[in-house]
């Protein structure tokens, strides 16, 4: 595997203790986030729950997480911690009743 150059500045910017979002910017097609999901896998566990979100731009695209099970299945990430797969169990994160 390549060593990617930026991930010891992203194990900087982890060690660093600063929670400020990490931006990484550079040309298109050189490893950015092939850089951060190998960080991903080997510093984070799948515990958070987590909401996805579409980044809809046009009012079709709304809720359409196609681009996003690839990444989940890639990293094995549980259903069970995804709120808003199913509607009854985000109401219920959110404690709402209904």
């Amino acid at each position: 595997m390549l060593r990617r150059k930026v991930l010891p500045q992203i194990e900087e910017w982890y060690q660093g203790g600063c929670r400020k979002a990490l931006l990484l910017t550079g040309a298109r097609q050189v490893g950015k986030t092939t850089a951060v999901r190998e960080f991903a896998k080997s510093h984070y566990k799948h515990e958070v729950p987590t909401i996805l979100g579409s980044d809809a731009h046009i009012s079709f695209q709304i809720a359409d997480y196609e681009r996003l099970y690839p990444l989940l299945a890639e990293t094995d990430f549980p259903d069970d911690l995804i709120m808003n797969y199913w509607p009854d169990k985000f109401f219920d994160y959110l404690g709402i009743q209904r």
